[in-house]
Parts: structure tokens; sequence; C-alpha cells
């Protein structure tokens, strides 16, 4: 690889590391405010913050899964649900905007193969994903898809592994959809149990 090449490649990680940065800490932060000012934010929940609430939901699920990064839109999911904003509408939008973003990233990554994500990742965690996915294969996908923590579910990388389509949408977008359910589920109950704790 050329010098210029790998210059652009590590300008390129920095970028997404910094995004990465400071999405969690915008989590970490906007949960922590939540959790103390929750009913402040429940009395705020208008119809306005339900619509604008909706799209920003979308976007950031979007781009989560769109762009080759760790951070799963079940944190999103949580906080809109933190905020009052309908829980069904709000797992029935980032279900959409998930399937959407995989969607597009995978196909990308399916048409252009390894040279459009070389420049995302350091060698070392390229080989490493393609290590898991040499042993795992499908299951690989099924746990990245369904695990809402930091586990590389990157739709871009199964497209350049040249995964078949219906198995990515077996494999990967339905459980998605499901572990979102689920997420709704849970967040239901665990945020009435964590702001018994405050209130």
């Amino acid at each position: 690889m050329k010098k210029t090449d790998v210059n652009k490649s590590k300008r390129i990680r920095r970028t997404v590391k910094t995004f990465d940065l400071l999405i969690v800490l915008f989590v970490v932060i906007a949960g922590i405010y939540l959790v103390f000012h929750h009913d402040k934010i429940q009395g705020y929940a208008t119809n306005d913050i339900q619509y604008y609430g909706f799209w920003a939901l979308f976007i950031f699920t979007f781009l989560f899964e769109f762009l080759p990064q760790i951070i799963s839109p079940d944190y999103s999911l949580l906080l809109a649900i933190g905020m009052g904003i309908n829980i069904p509408l709000a797992v029935f939008v980032t279900i959409i905007a998930s399937s959407i973003g995989s969607w597009l990233a995978f196909i990308i990554g399916y048409h252009y193969g390894f040279k459009i994500i070389a420049p995302f990742f350091e060698e070392k965690k390229l080989d490493k994903i393609v290590g898991f996915w040499n042993k795992r294969g499908k299951w690989f996908v099924l746990a990245a898809g369904t695990v809402p923590l930091p586990v590389p579910y990157i739709p871009v990388v199964f497209g350049a592994l040249r995964m078949r389509k219906r198995d990515f949408i077996f494999w990967g977008i339905i459980p998605r959809a499901i572990g979102f359910i689920a997420t709704g589920i849970v967040g239901y109950f665990w945020f009435e149990n964590v702001m018994k704790l405050f209130w």
C-alpha cells in the first residue's frame, strides 16, 4: 500500500473513532440526564418531541447501521423510550431504519468488496472479523445482529465477504429486528424500575 493511501486510511480511521467517541459521550450524557430529569422530560413529551424524536431516531439508527462502526442502535432506542416516545412506533422506526441502513451497507460491500472497507479498519481488526466469519459464518452474523453490545455487526463487511443476500436477510436483518423488539420490551420495564430508584 502506498504511503499516501496509508495516511488516508489512518485519517479515515481517526475520523470514525472520533465519531464513535462523540456518539458514546452523547449517549452516556443523555442517559445520565434522562435518569435524573425523567419526570421533567416526560412532561415535555409533546407532539413536536414525538415527531422530531422519530426522525432523530431514524437518522441515528440508519447511520449506526450504514457506517462501519460498533455503536448499536439499541442505545438510541433506549434513549427514545426513556424520553417518552411511543414505544411500538419507536421500535418500528428503529427496525425500518436499521433494515434500510444494513441492506444498503451490505449491497455496497457486496459490489465493491474489501477495497471500500479497507480504509476503515486496521488490518489486524479486519483479520479478526474475517477470522470470526471463517469459523462461525452465519452464527457470527446472528450473534452480532442480536447482542446489543459493541459486537461488530458490520453489514458492509458481511457484503464484502460475499455472504448470500438471502442469508444476510435471514441471519442478519430479521434477527436484528427481533432484537429491537426485545430491547423495546426490556427498555420499558427497565426504565420503569430504574426511575423508581430516583423518584
